[in-house]
């Protein structure tokens, strides 16, 4: 019986997800890593017939944030997979989240994230 309820549940979920009104979006980091399991991830949503409505790139560094040597190396090195996701998922939204100087964690932190993202265009 247990076994059958949540069989039960998963399709419910599944078919959630699914809906013509539910959008996803995946998130990911500007790197090599990111970008490769962005992929992973895109292709497998794709097999499932989730609806993505576009990709996040979260902890991206800013040129007010290029204060040393550091960082503005790693912002060239994330610079190459930004164009590279925007290249390859030109068909949805691309929204950005740069590196922030809090951790997302709690409410007041979330509200941040969320005026961040929800000021962008085509969101």
């Amino acid at each position: 019986r247990l076994v059958k309820e949540w069989e039960a549940w998963a399709r419910n979920v599944l078919e959630m997800v699914r809906a013509p009104t539910t959008l996803a979006y995946i998130v990911t980091i500007p790197e090599s890593l990111g970008v490769s399991q962005t992929r992973r991830i895109w292709e497998e949503l794709g097999r499932f017939g989730v609806n993505i409505a576009g990709i996040i790139i979260n902890t991206l560094i800013t040129e007010d944030q290029e204060c040393s040597r550091l960082l503005t190396k790693r912002k060239a090195m994330q610079q190459t997979y930004v164009d590279q996701i925007k290249e390859e998922y030109q068909e949805v939204n691309i929204l950005t989240l740069p590196l922030a100087e809090f951790e997302v964690k709690g409410l007041e932190p979330l509200r941040r994230v969320k005026k961040r993202l929800f000021s962008q265009p085509g969101i």
